[in-house]
């Protein structure tokens, strides 16, 4: 059986500082805490339970997302394209333009007024709808929108209200504060 190292060559000595080496000056040395195999149960238990429960929120969420939930958000994807070009052609002066996707009750007056103010708060940059509801009252589906657009001057909060016409969709309402 051979030496790892040749007799002439004594084994290498750690070089860095142990708490033993402090000893004399009173710092005791480590002693081992016995394991409290309670304590190490407990925790294992505790993370299980953790991954169990994340689990679950993902597997609720991914069946929430193949559902209504995601279709809610979705289902608001045509109103709310309409309502940024209705907006669009109002902050560009464009009444006749936007009058075209307007259910008959709106005023092209108040929406000419409504076109007017937008143009003193800058270029028109973005609508961002935060609050949406459906309603269907007897045979009409109709579409609450609340949110805020974003001038060059700021965001103004606003709501607007548009009307199921068939496979279309126009604005019946639009308040800006």
């Amino acid at each position: 059986m051979s030496q790892p190292f040749p007799p002439s060559m004594p084994p290498p000595q750690d070089q860095g500082v142990s708490p033993e080496d402090f000893a004399p000056i009173g710092v005791p040395k480590r002693v081992p805490r016995p394991i409290d195999h309670e304590k190490a149960r407990r925790r294992k238990k505790l993370l299980l339970t953790a991954g169990l429960i994340v689990a679950v929120l993902g597997v609720t969420f991914w069946i929430l997302s193949r559902s209504g939930f995601v279709g809610v958000f979705a289902s608001t994807g045509e109103p709310r394209r309409l309502a940024q070009e209705f907006v669009r052609a109002l902050s560009e002066g464009s009444v006749e333009r936007a009058m075209q996707n307007a259910a008959p009750g709106l005023s092209y007056v108040q929406m000419d007024r409504c076109a007017s103010r937008m143009r003193e708060w800058g270029a028109y940059q973005d609508l961002a709808a935060w609050n949406s509801a459906f309603d269907v009252a007897e045979g009409v589906t109709t579409c609450r929108l609340e949110g805020a657009l974003t001038f060059g001057d700021g965001e103004h909060p606003f709501k607007m209200e548009l009307v199921r016409d068939g496979e279309t969709w126009k604005v019946s309402l639009l308040e800006i504060d």
